[in-house]
Order: structure tokens, then sequence, then C-alpha cells
């Protein structure tokens, strides 16, 4: 019988490197191969061997065992000792513990510390391992039930390794196809358009029949139609929470990395995107579905397969086009006749010229006969600059620098190594430290001792293993790693190892017998000292006019007059400023300059030839200094005729110097225009990668995932990995990158997996009932009519109720109103469900304090005096704007942790972070104080500590009314308090610690074990920091609150909305479905049920997937409303509130909000009624006035609170994105009038936060906010924010700009010209889809975030075509202090 040799390395997990390695040390020579076979007799060597492994000892640091065995094997399992992959000896108390990886029986065997001290003391090595065949007889067992729920799992520790494929055993045979039946005969003939409509219009006819058949057959009645889509709801989720873990894997998409630009140092590794990379994508569908096998998509034309293209049905050319879209290219459906008039005789791109070509058509300009136009005055020199890194070092450290090879396996270059060397010197260590930004580091050093006696030399041989033959040397090496760091008492630990050496030697020699030398090396970042230098031009060119510099690129522009300075000269005044870098120089390099220019009587020809082709595109092209022709040509006839026709009105352009060309025509080939916007596709391309800083990466062997790390930084196209590996794997990572053999890789998307899987399991304890804090909660949170009422609430919402006149004597904060209380009382007394409506500005945030408040102090009076809530939202900023209300300077009652990373955190939760209150125990007020810059405002984050005003309120209290100043015991008190040292601290967090009460968290983070593994993966970050909290075992803990509430629930979809709900006895749910529903995506819905489908287990469940699939495709507008919305009018009246008057905007503002709550009864101001409270007042420091003061003539006045400019420029798709450039122009300038504007200046000195200061610009769509960021810059002296409208919603500020986008005409591309011979109405195509405002809620948000000013930019004819829009605009129109103008006036 023969073994392989892969059978020995899972049973003993063990590399195939060490089997192979103790053959050979056994005089077996094996072939280094995991399907290499082994005799039973080498079988039997080995695992004599391997049995007689030292094991290691493990201290066991979790809870103590007991004598229950079941009890044991929960502590065992929770912890993931039930699946070890070796056997092991853990240390717990006085007992050595034998874990074996396969355990079997009724207890594990233990050897008392004592009996082995005794018995067999050899056994045990350093209190390090044990040696198992020589322990004696076991002390006794530790009582542990079997585990029967798993199986073992055996682990693969190699680093790569590929998968084998899974294979059935048997194929079942499902049918037969009778291929000889297909002849053309019977083949399907290709239908006509007009044959297509008919039975689209007869399909349309049936499937409304059906529809009202099964309406009125199936459904029955309303209320059965709604049980229905509750149900089919509720099932579609269960199956898309089911299938998404899988569709994330496949959706990860690569990256494409150059291998010549990878460098690794210090456990970094850098690397550059490679921008070239072929999307696969756009490749199959331009190959394999139109035929076009060599294309270029910068010419703007490709030749694609006319039998393939004569082919494609109407469906599959709308996929193609959609697709091809998603990827910055829009394909031109009509083959078209190209031809060009080339009028610069061939002449460089405007933006890429050099300085004769600039010279050269300024010439030809001047002689006005070929060609007229104008160059500007400035050209932009732009290229890199290279730090020359060998001379640097050369500077820095001499002679002691040296290179040496290292051979790389996979390779025949071998890499060069840069170190340090120092012969009996070392770098003293106040310069080390002066080096460490560079990333200087000591490796190692070797002391090495030459004997020159040789009976000393054989003598010593036997006493050290430090032997070196080739140098005849005795040398010690002492490596300092991330560990084990350099340290200052460096010498004093080579003094100790050379006196120790000598002691040994003085033996056998005299101390003149021994030569001693003592080599230093030291490594240096290539990184580091290359950013080091690039900083420094950054700050040597930083202020200086026409100068740009990307320090972390190395990327330079110089703006120069090319008519009058010399290129040449300004770098080398650049180079000179920086000792050693270089500036790029080409022999023949080119230059940007704006040129604007076009062949002599370009109108007149671009006329006459639309005047005789109706559908001729005509377009002068002054990059290349082209005229551009496309006549378009729809049957194949007519491209002979059209093109000679085209040719020969092109020949009577009598123009000296044209060159004039047609693309020629390839047979059996159509020519097809398109369009590829390849910097928008890099842009977003910077900006997803940008977005996953902290992501896990990994990369991919075979079908094997390998993950090596988090990203550190991107500064695009560069990015920056910690390698962040097992000590064992990490050479292999490394060695992979090195290689070349990775050239892609891929984010992990873990937290993503884990969300996702978090809510399967919470929504299937929903569905099913299984695991509820709250066991009705099946029932109400799907159908909240379910929800147990609250019989006498009409009495308790009574004034003279001892309930009402309880809450109101006890407010937490005074101006509560009366809507506010009502819903606090109705929430506090809900035994299930509660549901609050909170329209933008009605104080939702302080009403969620006053609620938590409240029912804190209920329970203290009921004798519950660990009230457990949790609060919670789907984003940090909702639940951070929260959890900042309950701050006050009265009461320490409620004692909020927040939960959730420090980097998560905005600054309004992070004083609450339990993460903060830890590292403030040991580092004091220091760590308070951060360098962080927010990305959006550019200034400086800082943050406060709840337990220092916890600390505060004490001392405020405890010396209430007393005369502080002359009592010197108070005086120190104070001191002591307000300058806490580290005893003082902890004692302050253990006490808030021990007595929280409200945690908040994201609702993805919630949960007890990691997910997103079949096997235990460990507890989550919630789960540790709850049982720390509430001093709960972890492993034995459930997640239980006595109440949950969501804010912002209607962004929530079903499945999220019921995660947090299954650990809560009470669900208070508060949003507001006038404001941003869940983002949904029918065609993500569709892919997963088609795959669900993909896996059905039998009939009857593929027709229920049949049934949802249907669903979907019919009311997928269900669907999105959102789940909030659902449980807000199913509600009973007893559990539900409704919050009517906000605080956020001026009265003439909120007309126009009200407008998308009518429904709900509207929406008043709070400032106005029931009283003015000053909303006009000229004195801001009333807290009710949003008086602004701004005027800018013919636009503000001091009373102008809402503005609409009418935009008519057009919009245009930017990739998947839109863009309005008009609109950014518009912006531009009036960002250009609020700087010049002296009111303007005066109202910004009448704030002192920021927030109050900046103006808020809001839009829709990424591109657009690209855009206007870029507008924001050349505004330096402005406080600007600008964000997405999903990124405002919960903040608010003075003045909001909102840019809608959307516009009824579109151009193609961002120079178009206005064509009004071809659309004479409006000089562009004509469309009339609303995109994000066909639903009103997310216009909503935005208009809604404003306080004093409202700035609407916007396409007034396109949005009236809803009513609630008209009514919209009838409202600003009406308002005399409202203003309503156009672009041109800005």
């Amino acid at each position: 019988m023969s073994i392989k040799l892969n059978k020995i390395c899972r049973e003993y997990n063990v590399g195939l490197h060490a089997v192979v390695e103790f053959f050979t040390k056994n005089g077996i020579e094996i072939e280094p191969s995991p399907n290499a076979k082994i005799s039973d007799e080498q079988y039997a060597l080995i695992k004599e061997s391997l049995d007689n492994r030292p094991l290691r000892i493990l201290p066991w640091a979790a809870e103590p065992f007991t004598n229950d065995p079941r009890e044991n094997r929960e502590i065992i399992n929770s912890h993931g000792w039930n699946k070890l992959r070796n056997d092991v000896i853990l240390l717990w108390e006085n007992k050595y513990i034998l874990f074996p990886k396969t355990f079997i029986g009724s207890g594990l065997k233990f050897w008392t510390v004592d009996v082995i001290q005794s018995k067999c003391p050899s056994a045990i090595i350093q209190d390090r391992v044990i040696y198992v065949n020589k322990l004696c007889e076991h002390s006794g067992l530790l009582p542990v039930a079997p585990d029967i729920s798993e199986e073992t799992v055996h682990h693969d520790e190699s680093v790569f390794r590929f998968g084998a494929p899974k294979v059935n055993k048997t194929i079942a045979v499902q049918g037969k196809i009778d291929l000889s039946a297909l002849n053309s005969a019977t083949r399907p003939q290709r239908k006509t358009k007009e044959e297509k409509r008919i039975e689209r219009e007869k399909r349309q006819k049936q499937h409304t029949s059906q529809n009202s058949k099964i309406a009125n057959d199936v459904k029955g009645s309303s209320n059965n139609n709604d049980n229905l889509s509750k149900d089919a709801i509720r099932d579609i989720w269960q199956r898309f929470v089911d299938i998404q873990e899988k569709l994330i894997r496949q959706r990860c998409s690569p990256i494409s990395i150059k291998t010549d630009s990878i460098e690794i140092e210090n456990d970094k590794l850098h690397v550059t995107v490679d921008e070239t990379s072929n999307e696969q994508q756009v490749e199959k569908i331009l190959k394999e579905q139109l035929g076009a096998d060599d294309y270029n998509l910068e010419s703007g034309s490709i030749l694609v397969d006319e039998l393939k293209w004569n082919n494609l049905t109407e469906n599959e050319l709308a996929s193609i086009r959609k697709t091809l879209s998603a990827n910055y290219i829009e394909l031109d459906t009509t083959p078209s006749i190209n031809a060009t008039i080339d009028y610069a005789n061939s002449m460089g791109r405007s933006d890429q010229m050099s300085i004769e070509e600039l010279r050269q058509l300024e010439s030809i300009i001047e002689q006005g006969h070929l060609i007229e136009g104008t160059i500007d005055d400035t050209a932009a020199f732009i290229s890199k600059v290279t730090v020359l890194r060998e001379e640097y070092m050369h500077y820095l450290f001499g002679d002691h620098y040296v290179t040496y090879e290292k051979a790389r396996k996979k390779n025949s270059k071998p890499q060069i190594i840069d170190a340090f060397e120092y012969h009996n010197q070392y770098i003293p260590l106040e310069e080390y430290n002066k080096y460490q930004d560079l990333g200087l580091l000591c490796k190692h050093y070797n002391i090495i001792f030459k004997v020159n006696n040789e009976s000393a030399k054989e003598e010593l041989k036997d006493c050290y293993d430090c032997w070196f033959p080739n140098t005849e040397t005795f040398e010690f090496k002492r490596a300092f790693t991330r560990k084990d760091p350099f340290h200052p008492n460096f010498l004093d630990e080579i003094n100790a190892n050379i006196k120790a050496f000598m002691d040994e030697a003085s033996m056998f020699c005299s101390a003149s017998d021994i030569d001693i030398d003592v080599l230093f090396s030291y490594t240096i970042s290539k990184h580091n000292l290359i950013k080091s230098k690039l900083k420094e031009v950054a700050t040597v060119l930083s202020g200086r006019e026409g100068y740009s510099f990307n320090e972390d690129t190395g990327a330079i522009g110089i703006d120069f007059d090319w008519r009058n300075q010399d290129i040449t000269e300004l770098i080398r005044k650049v180079e000179e400023s920086v000792p050693f870098i270089k500036v790029n120089v080409f022999d023949e390099h080119r230059y940007k300059c704006k040129v604007n220019t076009q062949i002599v009587g370009f109108e007149e020809i671009k006329q006459a030839l639309e005047d005789k082709y109706e559908d001729i595109t005509i377009e002068n092209d002054n990059v290349y200094h082209k005229i551009n022709i496309r006549l378009p040509y729809v049957e194949s006839d007519l491209y002979d005729p059209l093109c000679a026709r085209l040719q020969n009105d092109l020949l009577q352009v009598s123009i000296t110097g044209i060159n004039i060309e047609f693309v020629p025509k390839v047979e059996g080939k159509i020519r097809l225009n398109v369009n590829y916007n390849a910097e928008s596709r890099l842009e977003d391309l910077e900006e997803s990668i940008v977005d996953m800083r902290r992501a896990d990466f990994g990369f991919v062997l075979g079908e094997k995932e390998f993950p090596f790390g988090k990203l550190l930084k991107a500064n695009y196209p560069e990015l920056t990995f910690d390698i962040d590996v097992a000590e064992e794997k990490k050479d292999q990572v490394i060695e992979a990158f090195e290689s070349g053999a990775i050239s892609t890789i891929v984010p992990i998307l873990t937290g993503d997996l884990e969300k996702i899987s978090r809510l399967k399991n919470t929504f299937t304890m929903a569905t099913t009932g299984a695991d509820l804090a709250n066991s009705r909660l099946q029932r109400f949170i799907f159908d909240s009519s379910e929800a147990t009422k609250t019989t006498d609430i009409e009495l308790m919402l009574r004034h003279d109720s001892v309930v009402y006149k309880d809450l109101c004597e006890h407010l937490l904060n005074t101006r509560v109103n009366e809507s506010q209380k009502q819903a606090i009382i109705k929430a506090m007394y809900a035994d299930d469900l509660a549901v609050i409506q909170g329209p933008p500005g009605t104080g939702k945030s302080t009403a969620i304090a006053e609620l938590i408040w409240q029912l804190v102090r209920k329970g203290l009076q009921q004798g519950n005096k660990r009230e457990r809530i949790l609060l919670t939202s789907e984003t940090n900023l909702a639940v951070d704007n929260a959890i900042s209300r309950i701050v006050n300077n009265k009461t320490n009652l409620v004692k909020p942790v927040r939960f959730g990373g420090e980097e998560k955190l905005e600054s309004e939760g992070l004083q609450f972070s339990i993460d903060l209150m830890k590292r403030w125990v040991e580092e004091g007020d220091a760590c308070l104080v951060t360098d962080e810059t927010d990305e959006e405002t550019e200034t400086k984050i800082t943050t406060d500590l709840i337990l220092k005003n916890w600390v505060n309120n004490i001392s405020e209290r405890a010396f209430y009314r007393s005369d502080s100043e002359d009592n010197e015991v108070i005086k120190r008190w104070r001191n002591y308090l307000s300058n806490p040292n580290k005893k003082l601290r902890d004692i302050v967090y253990k006490r808030y610690v021990e007595n929280a009460n409200v945690i908040g968290a994201t609702c993805s983070s919630i949960g007890d074990k990691k997910a997103g593994n079949d096997e235990f993966n460990g507890f989550t970050p919630f789960y540790h920091n709850f049982c720390d909290v509430f001093k709960q075992k972890k492993g034995r803990a459930r997640i239980e609150f006595t109440t949950v509430i969501q804010d912002e629930s209607s962004k929530a979809t079903p499945a999220e909305l019921v995660l947090p709900f299954v650990y809560g006895n009470r669900a208070i749910v508060i949003g507001d479905h006038r404001q941003l529903p869940p983002m949904l995506d029918k065609e993500e819905f569709e892919e997963t049920l088609d795959y669900a489908l993909k896996l059905a287990v039998d009939d009857k469940d593929k027709k229920n997937i049949e049934q949802l699939q249907q669903f979907v495709d019919e009311h997928f507008d269900e669907m999105e409303i959102s789940h909030f919305q659902r449980l807000y009018e199913g509600i009973d009246n007893s559990l539900k509130g409704t919050f009517n008057l906000q605080y956020r905007m001026h009265p003439d503002i909120n007309e126009v909000i009200e407008q998308f709550y009518r429904e709900d009864g509207g929406l008043r101001c709070g400032l106005t009624y029931p009283k003015d409270l000053g909303v006009n007042d000229k004195n801001i420091k009333n807290p009710a006035s949003r008086y602004h003061g701004i005027d800018i003539n013919g636009l503000i006045g001091h009373d102008t609170h809402v503005l609409f400019i009418d935009s008519k420029s057009p919009e245009m798709l930017d990739g998947t994105s839109r863009v309005n450039y008009g609109e950014v122009e518009t912006i531009d300038k009036l960002l250009e009038r609020f700087e010049n504007s002296n009111t303007f200046q005066k109202y910004l000195e009448r704030f002192t936060k920021e927030d109050d200061k900046q103006i808020g610009i809001i839009s829709f769509y990424g591109k657009q906010i690209k855009q206007l960021r870029s507008v924001a810059h050349n505004h330096p002296n402005l406080p600007i924010r600008v964000s997405t409208v999903d990124r405002f919603q919960g903040m608010e500020r003075n003045i909001v700009i909102v840019s809608m986008v959307r516009s009824n005409i579109i151009q193609s591309s961002k120079n178009q010209l206005p064509n009004w011979k071809r659309y004479p109405d409006l000089g562009y195509p004509k469309q009339k889809s609303l995109g994000f405002a066909q639903s009103p809620n997310r216009l909503n948000v935005a208009l809604s975030r404003a306080k004093r000013l409202l700035i609407i930019v916007g396409n007034r004819e396109l949005f009236s075509e809803l009513d609630i829009y008209q009514r919209l605009f009838a409202t600003i129109e009406s308002n005399k202090n409202n203003n309503v103008v156009t672009q041109e006036e800005v």
C-alpha cells in the first residue's frame, strides 16, 4: 500500500517542505510533490517522528472550567477550541490539559504541575513545550460532553494551493434534443419591426387582461391584495439576503496593477494602478457579439460584423448599448460615412504641441489664408520630478552605502538591496532618531570573533553553534524586528554578549588571541526618502504663481509665457532650489496650450453641407485641427451613392493646404461611431479605489483567494498596503509579488459579507420566530396592525392625567412641543412597537434624547436600575447626531456608550466612543487632540469626551453655592477633578461603564458571531463590547435590550430595519417616508432571483421563485415603498406619533417644503407658530432668527429666502452618472457674486462656527458633485461644503444651493454646440426623464437642508411635468419675497 505526501500534510498539519526535508535527513530521496507516494515502512518512520513531536503549551485565559461536562463543552466551543489544527497543551490554574485535535470520549486528560515536576520532569522543556510520550500516568479527567453537532474540520495552512474541482459522481441525463430537426425550414424567421410592434401591443393587452383576472379571481379584496403583497415582499427579501453573499463575491472586481511598479519595504507594499487594462466585459461585447476584431475606441468609430449586426434583436441591441454606456462608451447604432478635412497638414494635437509647432501654427493664423483663431499666451509644462535616490543616499551615508543582489526563485533578474554598513561604528541614537521620518532602521548587528589560537578554536566550536567555516569566525547575529525593535540600550547588550564570549574563551586562550569586529547594518525606506524629497519640492514651490506640484505623485506643472519665457531656465531654477532632484524633460517635449482654431470659411462649409444633407453632422475639432464629418445611412445599398455624392461636394472646397480623407468601407463590416469617455472612467476608478481605504485586499491564484493586507493610502494611481499576514506566510506573499506573478488585486469585502450574513440570520429569526427577545415580533414587524395596542392612551394624553403631568414636570428639554410629547408618551407605553413620523427640522434628535431620558427615569421609578437601550441607525452620522443631544449640564442619569471604530465615528459621536474612553484612561487629554483633517471642510478635527462632562457635572453639583475662591480645600478638589490623574480616570471610566444604559451603534455592526464563513470565526466587536459593558460571559451571553430605537428608518430596507429589533423587547421606529427611501435596484433583484432559480431544490421551490419573479416584474414600485411607510400606515393610532412643527427653516422656505407633506396634514414653522419667536430678528444671536442680511443686486435682498434660477442648459450622460455643465458655470458665477459682496462678508463675521458659515452645495449625481468641488476650490475664501443629497440627510446649513442637473435637453459631449437647424426648438435633442426626481423624496431632502437661504438651480420646464413640482414653483412665485431669475441674469 502506498500513501501520498498530501495525506501526511493534512493528517499532521505540516508543510510539504518539512516532510521532504525529514526524509532527506534520513537518507530517503522523495519528489517534492503532494502527489508523490511513499511506502508503508516510510510512512511508519515519519509517523513515529511526528507522533512524538513536542506540543506547545498555551495559557487558558477564558472563563474557568466547571464540573458540568455540558457547560465545559459550551465553553470550549464558544472559543473555537473544538476545531483545532493540531494537538495542544493548555495550562489552566495548576493543570496541563491535553486537547487532541480529534477529541472522542467523555473527558480531557490533565496532569498537575506537581505530578510532572516530581514524576516526569524531562517531559517539559522551559515551560514552553511538552513531550507527550514522556509523560507519566495522567492525574485525572476534565469532564467534557462529546461534540456531536459538527464534524472536525481540517484546515490547510499552505498559502498557495489550487482548489480541486468538485465533480458529481453521476451525470443525470435530463432528455435528448433531436438536432436533425433543426433545419433551415424549422428555424424561426427574423421578424420585421412592424411585426415586433404588433406582438408587443398584443402581449400588453394580454398582460392587462391577466392582471385584471388575477385581481378579481385570486386576490378578491383589497385586504387580501395587501396581504399577498406583504407576503411576497417578505419572501423576496428572504431570498435576496440568502443569495447576496454569493453574488457579492462574484461582483468583486479586480484592480490591475503594474508589475514593474511593485516595491516592498518594511511590510509596506507600494504599487501603481494599471490604467490601460481593458475591460473584459467591453471586449467580450465588441468582439463576440458585434464581431469588432480589431478596434480603437479613441478613434471615434469601430468596425462591426455586418451579419452579426443585422441579426441582433431590439432587446439584444438595447442590452449592448446599456452595458457599453455603463462602461463610458456611447454607441451610435446608425452606420455612417466618416470623412475628415485636415487643415493643419497633420500638425500635432493642440494640447500636446512643441514650442516650434506653436510658432508654426501662429504663423499660419497670421497669414489668414487657411486657419483662423487664437492661441493663448500661456502654455503648460507638465512632467514629473525624479528623486536622484542613489546620489542622495551617498550624500547622507557616504561610503557606508552599499548594494548587493538578492536572488529570486521565479525570476532570473535578481533584486537589488540597499544597505548601510558600519564596521566598528554605529549611528548615534540622536542621529538615528533624526532620520526616523525617512524610515531608517537598524536591521541587525553582527559580533564577529576571529580566534587565532587553533586549540581554543576547536574547543569553542563545541561550545557555540555560530561557527562559520567560510570565514573561520564565530558570528553572533542580533536581528531587530517589528515585535522586537531596536532599543536605546543596544551598546550594553553588545558589551554583555562580548563579555559572555570572552569569559568562555578565556578558559582556552588569552584575550590577545581574539580579534573582535562589530558590523551594524541599517536600511532606509526608499518610499519615505522619495516622499520626503517631494515634500521638500512642494514646500519650495508652494505659493509660487504658475507652479503646481503633487507631492504624492511627483507631478509638476509650470504655466509660462511660451512667446517670451524660456522653460529650460525655469526648470533649471526648480532643480537648483532642491538638491538631488531632476525634472523629467523629453527631447521633443510637448506643452498644453489653449488653442481655438478653425478653417477659414468653416461656417459657410458647414451651412452648405447641412442644406444638402438632412442628417449630416459637421464638427470642428480644434484639438486635431480637423473637421469631422459623419453622414448616416440606413440601408447598406445607399452607402456607395451617398459616399460618391459627398466626395464630389467636398471637392468643391477650394482651399489650398487641406487634405480630405474618407474612412474606407470594409467588405462585410459596418462602421459605427462611438464616444469613449476614458477620462471619466479613470475618475470613477480613482474614486472607487480611494473609497476603499482601510479595506482588506487579496490576490487570486487558481481558484483560491489569498488575503495580504489593508489599503493604507490611496494617492491614485499609487497605492500603499500594509502586508498583514502571519509571519510564516509573509515571505511567500512577498515572493509572489516580487516575482511578477501578481498583476491584479481584489478587495476582500469582509465587511459587506459579514453585514449580509447578519441580515440573513436576523431576517430568518424574524420570519421563523426563533430566538427573539419579543416572540410577537414575527407578526408585528411585517404587519404593524398586529402590534399590541395601548388601550388607555387617550386618558394618558389628557393634560390633567398623571402620565402627562409627570412627563411635563421632568422634561430634559423644556422646549419639547405638544406633538413631540404625545409621540414620546405613545412610545414609552407601547408594549411591542411604536412608529414616529418626523419631517426635517422637527427635532427628531431632540425628541429621541428626551425619550431616552424619560425611559431611563421611568425604569428607575419602577425599580429597574439596569435599563438597557439600543440607539441605532443605518449610518454613523444619524447615530452620532441623536446620541449627542443627550449631553447636558444638569444630570448624569443617562450614560451613553458608542460602539464602533473611532475612525468611523463623526465628531458628534466620538465623545461617547468606548475605545476613546479606554485611551483617555491611559493617555489623558492628549488623545482628544487629533491632526486629522475633514476632507470636505479642510478643518482640524477635535473632540470632547462624555467622561469629562460627567466629572464636570459632579464637580458643579458637589460645590454648588460654595465660595471656592476662599476655600483652599474646594480649590484643590476642583483642580483634582478638572485635571484627573490616571488613577482617577480609571475610576471614572469603570463607574461610568458599570452604569451605562444606552448603547449607540450602526445597524450593520449589531450581532454576536462574525459571519461570512461556515466555521466559527470569532465574536464581533459589538458582542465583545456588549459583554464587557454589561458584565456578560462571552460565548454564553445573549444580546438583549429593553428598548431598541432606530432613527432614519425610512432609508432602511425590510432586512436592515428588522436586524436590531430581534434583540429588543420593544421597538421604536423613527423616520420620515417623505425623505430618502432605501435605494433599490430592480436588476439586482432580478439577478438574485435568477440565481435562486438555478439553485431551486424541487419543482415547488422553482414555482415559488417564478411567482416572486413575476411579482418583481409587475409590482416593483410596491417594493420601493419604504418598510417604514408600511409600518406607519398600518399601525394603530395609539402607537403612532407625528411631528408637525419644524424649527429649522425660515417660513418662506417652509412654504416650499410643505408641498411634500400635505397628505400627512401639512408642516408648520414652529418659529412663527403658535407665536413669532423673532424669525426676522436682525440679532442672529436669537436662536429663532433666520435673518441673513445679504444683498446681491438683482438676485438676493434682505428679505429673500428662496431664489430659483431657471436653467436652460443641457444635461449630459457621463458613464452611469450625469452632469450639467451650464449649472456648474452658473453656480461658479453665483459664488463669485457672494465672494464680491460686502454684505456677505459681514454675514460671515456674525458667526463663529464653521458649519454656520458654510455654503452647502447639494446635487444628486456623483459627476456633478465632482465638477462642483472643482468650482469650490476656485473660491478658497468661501467656506463651502459640497456633498450628495445622501450625505446631507440629517445635516443643515444656513445657505444651501441645490443643483438639479436634469434638463429637458441633452448633449452627448461637453463642447457640443446647439444645432438650431436640426433641433430648431431648443438646439439640442429633447429628453423627458426626471430620473431621481420622479419620486419627490430626494428633492425634499435637498431643499429642506436650508435654514436662511435656499437657492435652486434647475430646469423649470422639465420639472413642471409633475403636479407637486408645479405647486412648488407656484408657491415660490406667489411669495413677493422670493426671486425667480434666469441663468443669464446670474
